[in-house]
C-alpha cells in the first residue's frame, strides 16, 4: 500500500480502519479518569476497541480474558513485548 493514490473513492466509501498499537506504559500513563490500568482495559473492550481479545477458561474452571496475545513488536524491537492494538474507529464512534 502507497502513500498516495491517485484513485478516485465514491463518498460513501468508509475509510479503512485505523488500528494503533500501544504499549502497557502508554496506557497506564493514560488510565480513564478515576479507573486503574484494569478497569481501563475492560472499558476500552466493552467499547469494541480493543482487537483479537480472546476468552479462556483457566483450570479452575473461571473464565479469563486474555486482551491481546503477545505478538512481535511492529516497531522492529528485539525482544517480544506485549502490545494492546487499539481500534481507532471504535474508540471515537
Amino acid at each position: 500500500m502507497s502513500d498516495f493514490s491517485n484513485e478516485s473513492t465514491p463518498d460513501d466509501d468508509p475509510p479503512p480502519s485505523r488500528i494503533y498499537w500501544v504499549t502497557p506504559e502508554a496506557l497506564k500513563e493514560r488510565a480513564l479518569d478515576g479507573c486503574n490500568f484494569n478497569m481501563t482495559l475492560a472499558a476500552l473492550h466493552k467499547k469494541g476497541a480493543i482487537v483479537d481479545v480472546t476468552e479462556v477458561i483457566d483450570k479452575n474452571g473461571k473464565p479469563r480474558t486474555i486482551y491481546n496475545p503477545k505478538k512481535r513488536a511492529p516497531l522492529g524491537y528485539s525482544d517480544q513485548r506485549r502490545f494492546y492494538r487499539i481500534d481507532a474507529d471504535k474508540l471515537f464512534e
